[in-house]
């Protein structure tokens, strides 16, 4: 693999000046990879599709490309080893490779930033870390484990999720979902048919013949959205992401936000729209992505392609500064600061 990166070029930092449709390319570094993650702790998972492996017809299973870290200067900090790869929270971050004698099975564990393999790759799927706790699964079943890789909760499920305001919903066979505390207690029933993280005091777990409700920490529906919309992710700096209603024109759902109690706040018009970060959402018109405030108002003009292939599928919300669309990280200002070395069929105009 060292002389893979070498030919690459482990840092691979050019720094170029030209202007672009949207805000402007000034100085923006170049980076390593095609796909990034939002940054975490200062650091990101980058996707590149130049360590593709051509396997033997019988072999089961391909290489499509391994995962990275890159700081928030550009430099690949962890290098192209793993074929998955998650954010960084509590100090680590999970990674899977193909470790197992079975090569059609990834491992999945943690490393720290420094690139280090702190708790082994030995499970079969792993979450990032949340308030100290990460899922994992192993021999089939779920549990979780603590940041130095020991199980703190007995139970096993057959899924589960990173906790949120001490909850994580988890799941038994044939059973919907329920949400257990950090001791492992079950405290709202396996009665939901979907779930989202709590987030405010509040998630969007789908409960039957209530659509569009949002349930408290008890369990109890605490919030119906008028007009038959239906939340479609978490409470994010007081605003939910909203789905309802038919664009006559392309046929497609509209989105929009609604508040804590119960009122569209930004019109269901858009596309498509992710949650708010930092104070800016993304949201799709007329097939490209722009930012909005709070307030509904355009602050970054709609001129942005938004990756959502079978990768990363990274969602397109600002952490520490710094939001990934196709081509690159962009500031609040809407221009670039770290770009991708494969630019084709990018923003630029």
């Amino acid at each position: 693999m060292t002389s893979v990166y070498k030919s690459f070029g482990v840092v691979l930092i050019v720094v170029f000046s030209c202007s672009v449709a949207s805000g402007q390319e000034r100085n923006a570094t170049y980076i390593p990879g095609q796909e990034g993650y939002p940054f975490s702790e200062g650091l990101a998972p980058i996707y590149d599709s130049r360590y593709w492996k051509d396997t033997p017809e019988n072999a089961g299973y391909e290489i499509f490309g391994k995962y990275g870290f890159i700081d928030k200067k550009g430099r690949l900090v962890i290098p192209f080893l793993y074929e998955k790869a998650g954010e960084f929270n509590d100090g680590l971050a999970p990674v899977a490779a193909r470790r197992s004698k079975d090569q059609n099975e990834l491992s999945y564990g943690y490393v720290n930033p420094r690139g280090e393999e702190v708790i082994p790759l030995h499970f079969q799927d792993a979450r990032p870390f949340s308030e100290g706790f990460a899922a994992v699964k192993q021999a089939g079943k779920w549990r979780f484990i603590d940041i130095n890789g020991n199980f703190t909760i007995k139970e096993n499920f057959d899924d589960a999720q990173s906790f949120s305001e001490g909850l994580a919903a988890v799941k038994l066979e044939e059973t919907d979902w329920g949400f257990i505390d950090t001791k492992g207690k079950l405290v709202i029933p396996f009665a939901h048919s979907s779930w989202f993280k709590f987030s405010d005091g509040l998630s969007a777990a789908g409960t039957l013949g209530t659509p569009g409700a949002l349930i408290n920490r008890k369990g109890e529906v605490s919030v119906t959205f008028r007009s038959g919309a239906i939340p479609t992710g978490a409470f994010s700096e007081g605003l939910i992401t909203l789905s309802g209603g038919i664009d006559k024109k392309s046929g497609q759902t509209l989105r929009g936000f609604g508040d804590k109690e119960g009122n569209i706040v930004i019109p269901l018009k858009y596309e498509g729209a992710y949650d708010f970060h930092e104070g800016l959402a993304a949201v799709r018109k007329d097939g490209k992505y722009g930012f909005i405030d709070k307030n509904g108002d355009l602050r970054i003009p709609h001129i942005f392609i938004i990756t959502e292939g079978e990768f990363l599928q990274a969602p397109p919300v600002f952490s520490e500064g710094l939001a990934f669309v196709k081509g690159g990280y962009i500031d609040k200002q809407g221009e670039w600061v770290l770009r991708t070395y494969d630019t084709s069929g990018s923003n630029s105009k």
